[in-house]
């Protein structure tokens, strides 16, 4: 349950900065991509469980931000870079003020090397690690 309540998290984040949401696996961006700008949520992964019938769950969480100007029409990649981290900023503060969340922590933000889609945009990834308290009635 933990980790659908984080997915809507990540999507209300999106939507609120007007950003179009999808989630998959990073092989299929390309293809899948619907619309830009976009926000891309990687399938979060549990890389932690702390406790048993109530406890803590460490997610690691990968995500894009896609379809800013694409590389030779942004007059200043510097300022589109910059625009980019401060959306990322926001979007980080909003999932961390979910209801499902604890905290998030090791905040990396980084603009993609190239693009990730053929179609040539200028992206951003944001890693994290987002904990999130759960129960487990016992049975």
């Amino acid at each position: 349950m933990q980790r659908k309540n984080l997915i809507a998290a990540v999507e209300q984040a999106a939507r609120d900065r007007g950003l179009y949401f999808q989630i998959g696996y990073e092989y299929q961006m390309n293809e899948a991509l619907g619309k830009t700008p976009a926000l891309w949520l990687s399938h979060p992964e549990t890389s932690k469980h702390e406790g048993t019938t109530e406890g803590v769950k460490t997610y690691a969480v990968r995500m894009f931000i896609i379809g800013m100007p694409d590389r030779q029409s942004a007059a200043d990649p510097e300022l589109v870079w910059a625009a980019m981290e401060a959306e990322a900023a926001k979007i980080c503060e909003a999932i961390a003020d979910a209801e499902c969340v604890k905290s998030i922590s090791d905040v990396e933000m980084a603009v993609a090397k190239s693009s990730v889609t053929n179609r040539g945009e200028i992206s951003m990834s944001i890693k994290m690690k987002v904990q999130a308290p759960f129960t487990n009635p016992k049975n």
